[in-house]
């Protein structure tokens, strides 16, 4: 898969073939095959690599008792994995797939399949948005939703960014995601404590 991964972000799924990532790998196209009925296969599997747990934290609504990862944490864990080798090859194939659904997709079904993902992406960080407002951490009057829509937004531009320029130090912009956030909280609170006095 590192193998596929690199030659795919080296040439695109479609010009990549399955003889050029079995010589990278230093094995048989066939043995290849052994695992993976095809190059959409493989591409598919390497997209999906590493990001699995990330993405299932995000999925898992918090609640009292069962809080998960801190938010905070979890939003500097998944911009941090963009440092990893595996994710500008992951970016590339992603990026590969819209472009190919926005321009030849007909039917429709493979945007269809990209917003049912960005909207149970977004449904999952809005529910720890308002798990966080719940629990004080983050101001009441911000809108789950729209944040949820902005940080999902931020998080595919972070993406291409890296891929464009992969110097970019996208843990800094989401350190000062989470200052603003902290800020906007703490002039509530004071503003909330003053009126009490």
């Amino acid at each position: 898969m590192v193998a596929a991964s690199e030659v795919f972000s080296k040439k695109g799924v479609e010009a990549a073939t399955m003889a050029e990532i079995a010589a990278t790998a230093g094995i048989s196209p066939g043995a290849i095959y052994r695992y993976f009925p095809g190059k959409e296969e493989l591409a598919r599997c390497c997209m999906e690599e590493g990001g699995e747990a990330v993405d299932s934290e995000w999925m898992t609504a918090p609640e009292p008792g069962r809080p998960g990862m801190p938010f905070n944490e979890l939003a500097r864990k998944t911009v941090a994995a963009l440092d990893e080798p595996m994710q500008r090859a992951a970016t590339t194939l992603y990026l590969e797939r819209v472009l190919q659904a926005v321009f030849a997709d007909d039917d429709g079904v493979t945007m269809e399949e990209f917003n049912e993902q960005r909207q149970h992406i977004c449904a999952g960080i809005a529910a720890r948005l308002r798990f966080e407002q719940a629990e004080g951490r983050l101001a009441a009057e911000l809108d789950c939703d729209a944040l949820a829509g902005m940080l999902y937004s931020f998080y595919i531009g972070a993406r291409m960014i890296k891929l464009v320029a992969p110097e970019s130090d996208v843990n800094a912009q989401v350190e000062q995601i989470i200052t603003l956030f902290a800020a906007a909280t703490t002039r509530k609170a004071v503003a909330a404590g003053a009126l009490a006095h």
